[in-house]
């Protein structure tokens, strides 16, 4: 007997609240049309709710947060991808860039495509912007310790180090100042117009056995 009282019950609900929303969408202009009348013949009561549902709503304006940030948007929390971002993001820096320019061609170590990326290469480093060079505004191998922005542009030698270390660096890293990657630096000592091809397959071929 209390079963069949209880789904009675439910059904005398459901059955109600289907008219219901039966009732509100064959009447629904009706329904618009009371409100529409009661806010013409009682406005300062509907603006007194009005005005004070915004009042209670307003305090949660404190605790918006736009958020822009792709990372935090589109990916996962749990997803490998948002490990591999937030460490990239903890140790490089954002005011530091990572431009590339990709040569392609039948045979990239072609004496004459070598040659075309010299040029190129030359070209950038002959830039200058504003009285700034390409030596300037590129990442030196001491840029990484530099935590201050103001100091990027110092130049990287006023860090103590030994004269034996000092020497070492002059002579390797710091010696061209910038970091950057190209396949010309194989041949920094030779000039570039005179290598040919006996040359180029050589040297390439000791680099790759010595990497």
């Amino acid at each position: 007997m209390e079963n069949d009282s209880k789904s009675s019950t439910v059904n005398v609900i459901w059955k109600r609240l289907k008219e219901s929303i039966l009732n509100f969408q064959l009447n629904s202009d009706q329904i618009f049309y009371r409100i529409g009348l009661s806010i013409g013949k009682k406005p300062w009561i509907w603006l007194l709710v009005s005005f004070i549902i915004n009042c209670i709503c307003c305090p949660g304006m404190i605790f918006w947060k736009e958020e822009v940030d792709d990372l935090e948007l589109c990916v996962p929390v749990n997803s490998e991808i948002r490990t591999d971002a937030i460490w990239v993001q903890k140790h490089f820096r954002d005011d530091l860039r990572y431009e590339s320019i990709i040569i392609t061609a039948p045979n990239i170590l072609e004496p004459e495509v070598l040659q075309s990326i010299s040029e190129i290469e030359n070209a950038v480093k002959n830039i200058v912007v504003n009285n700034h060079t390409w030596k300037d505004v590129c990442a030196s191998f001491l840029t990484w310790f530099e935590e201050d922005e103001s100091s990027l542009f110092e130049d990287t030698h006023s860090f103590e180090f030994s004269d034996e270390i000092m020497q070492n660096l002059n002579n390797t890293m710091l010696k061209d100042g910038c970091i950057y990657q190209s396949l010309l630096k194989l041949w920094q000592e030779d000039d570039i117009s005179t290598l040919t091809k006996e040359k180029i397959l050589k040297d390439v071929t000791k680099a790759i056995r010595d990497k």
